[in-house]
């Protein structure tokens, strides 16, 4: 959840027709205070009026009813009154607010969503950089400061490994590369295992059968140290779901999306929660749909046995009739003939 900490209340809020309709309902000031929870709500989440935990998870009634401290009745009830009213929306079990870029400085707040997360990762740097002081200090039993006074350990300065110590390696990285990266055997930058191999799998299934596939972890190195991974991986996801072509190397162009104020939202883009709940609705229906076609196909197959002995059962005379009749109809088809000479027969026995 990125911190926002105002949203924006237009004056005229309450003159609208539709509040005045809500303020002859029984439970009107509980909708009204409900609407205002859920911009709220909305402004915390910060996810373009989408009701999300975390970004991922949507709020149901029982986590609203929980979260705004109301019976789960009245949060029901209200839901259902603004979603008629035209105040919220519910795509595929989302809540959204409806026009929220217009009641919002939706700028605005994507600028303070990109900062909060790349104060995170800034933060984040720092941590890493006086940890490895730390390791570089206990390994050669030199005195070196990690205190948020020391300059040499905030905000990715440099700091040669040989300045430290006479270290076997003669190689120069600063505290912020080393954060991102580790040497291998060979002296190649390699990433952390665990880290590596949970993106390197996301990366690799967001960008299948895409002009950015062949983008691994190790080409988005400079973009990873610039930004974070966090708004790489959201560049990725913007330009995959985009079916967007690079004029230049793939990496570079991701590097571009990144360099002015992170990623820019595209309108009308939808989170990888939204996306991902979608998916698996259309996979539901598709699943239900076929079970349907293959009941409805052990039902046309069993009401056709049944007709199919019913016609054994009759008269030779009646039989041949029908079968006589079937065969003018469709003369060089048999097994037309044989639904056909069904058909007759009931027809002849009304």
């Amino acid at each position: 959840m990125n911190e926002i900490f105002w949203i924006k209340l237009l004056c005229n809020t309450f003159d609208d027709e539709r509040m005045a309709i809500l303020d002859q309902m029984p439970e009107c000031d509980a909708i009204q205070l409900m609407y205002i929870k859920i911009l709220v709500l909305a402004g915390k989440s910060n996810t373009g009026g989408y009701l999300l935990l975390n970004g991922m998870v949507p709020y149901n009634d029982e986590m609203l009813a929980a979260v705004m401290r109301r019976p789960l009745n009245v949060v029901r009830l209200a839901k259902a009154t603004l979603v008629r009213y035209g105040y919220i929306a519910v795509e595929d079990d989302v809540i959204h607010v409806a026009e929220w870029d217009k009641i919002q400085f939706a700028d605005e707040l994507e600028k303070i969503r990109l900062r909060k997360e790349k104060d995170a990762e800034r933060k984040r740097v720092e941590r890493q950089n006086m940890k490895l002081m730390k390791s570089l200090a206990m390994q050669t039993g030199l005195s070196v400061d990690v205190s948020a006074d020391n300059p040499m350990s905030a905000r990715g300065t440099s700091v040669t490994i040989d300045s430290i110590s006479n270290m076997k390696k003669k190689t120069t990285t600063t505290c912020q590369e080393r954060s991102f990266a580790h040497n291998d055997e060979n002296g190649n930058p390699s990433r952390d295992a665990g880290f590596s191999s949970i993106t390197n799998d996301l990366l690799s299934r967001a960008t299948v059968n895409t002009p950015f596939a062949s983008m691994t972890l190790e080409s988005l190195a400079p973009s990873i140290r610039n930004f974070g991974i966090n708004n790489v991986m959201l560049a990725v996801d913007i330009a995959v779901s985009e079916r967007r072509v690079p004029a230049t190397t793939p990496e570079q162009y991701i590097f571009g999306m990144c360099n002015n104020n992170g990623p820019t939202m595209p309108k009308g883009y939808k989170p990888v929660a939204l996306r991902m709940k979608e998916s698996q609705i259309l996979e539901e229906k598709r699943a239900k749909q076929c079970e349907e076609e293959k009941k409805k196909e052990e039902v046309d197959k069993l009401c056709m046995a049944r007709r199919e002995a019913w016609f054994d059962s009759l008269p030779d005379d009646r039989k041949f009739l029908a079968i006589t009749e079937a065969q003018k109809m469709w003369p060089d088809v048999p097994m037309l003939q044989k639904y056909a000479a069904i058909d007759i027969a009931e027809q002849l026995e009304k």
